[in-house]
């Protein structure tokens, strides 16, 4: 059964990346744990000739039953960089971020 219609048909906030996010982090992110981000690492242009990308997907079960925010941005993008910083700025000061960038660097230097 679905539960929600995401296309943008149904939902004009889809229209695009940013709109799509900010959806997310106003609608959903209220509603996760202040504790817990999972970074999937999937629809990188990098993704699928990184191993890890695969990995990463392995732990959205974990992710789900911890009610942690998932995301999919790049920190080395600076407009993702800025909803990262936004989405950190809302959790508890000492939360547990997982997943994974092509470029670790930028995520361990965001989180």
């Amino acid at each position: 059964e679905v539960v929600r219609d995401l296309r943008i048909a149904k939902m004009p906030c889809m229209a695009n990346r940013a709109s799509a996010w900010r959806w997310a982090i106003d609608t959903l992110l209220p509603r996760s744990s202040k504790t817990t981000v999972l970074n999937v690492y999937r629809f990188d242009p990098h993704a699928g000739s990184d191993a890890q990308s695969h990995a990463t997907l392995a732990n959205i079960d974990y992710a789900i039953q911890n009610k942690a925010f998932v995301m999919d941005l790049r920190p080395d993008d600076p407009s993702d960089n800025d909803l990262m910083k936004e989405i950190f700025s809302k959790l508890e000061p000492l939360f547990d971020a997982y997943g994974w960038a092509h470029n670790e660097h930028a995520w361990t230097q965001a989180v």
